[in-house]
């Protein structure tokens, strides 16, 4: 049976009776595609934050296992602008709340462009994990996001130095945090045994240089699944 006579029988007999979605493929190969995303704020009175931007990647294909923050797919993207222009669409429409925009990264097809097309496929009106993840982040860190690169930073200087010294001490933060981690093993164990062997392992988090590994409980260590980043 050739390729048609599948593809016709699938929609035919399959996407007609109980519906789909078509979505476009980029042209190109799939090691070339980046998954951008980038989640802001739409407050009560109408003002936009940029919570963050990250990169999506799959464990499989269409199912997301997690984020690298920040975004590296679309270089000098000014973020604040584009997220003014997505927020104030919204908060017309009566939204509020978080937002987290889902976006394709491919080469541009017919031209040697140095910055790659994009698309946008999602939205999401709701407080998605990778967006909790960067939240998460800003609290360990206690640092500053730049709302038009995405780049964050934190201040390793006293707070006695002087606004010269401090600019020259930026430390610039990223993270990779994973959604779902399975082990079997997690649900024998408790708390204090689990936190224990980590530290012989030297997997910590180093509060003063804000630097480390930290865990997220997606639920109890019973169900035997944790986050990481």
């Amino acid at each position: 049976m050739c390729i048609r006579d599948r593809y016709q029988r699938r929609v035919h007999g399959e996407f007609c009776k109980t519906g789909g979605v078509i979505e476009a493929q980029p042209n190109c190969t799939a090691s070339s595609i980046s998954s951008p995303s980038f989640s802001f704020l739409i407050e009560p009175n109408g003002n936009i934050e940029l919570i963050g931007s990250f990169d999506r990647f799959a464990v499989r294909p269409f199912v997301n296992g997690g984020c690298s923050y920040p975004q590296t797919s679309l270089a000098n993207f000014n973020f604040s602008t584009i997220c003014k222009a997505v927020g104030d669409a919204l908060y017309q429409k009566g939204i509020i709340g978080y937002v987290t925009v889902d976006l394709l990264a491919f080469p541009f097809p017919s031209a040697n462009a140095t910055h790659p097309l994009f698309w946008g496929i999602d939205i999401n009106c709701w407080l998605t994990d990778c967006a909790a993840s960067c939240v998460f982040f800003d609290f360990l860190m206690d640092g500053k996001l730049d709302t038009q690169t995405g780049i964050y930073t934190v201040d390793q200087t006293g707070e006695k130095q002087r606004d010269e010294e401090k600019a020259l001490n930026q430390e610039q933060r990223s993270f990779v945090y994973c959604k779902y981690l399975n082990h079997s093993g997690l649900a024998t164990i408790q708390y204090k045994t689990f936190f224990h062997m980590c530290r012989i392992e030297s997997i910590s988090f180093d509060l003063e240089k804000r630097k480390g590994t930290t865990f997220i409980l997606c639920d109890s260590l019973q169900s035997g699944v944790i986050s990481v980043m």
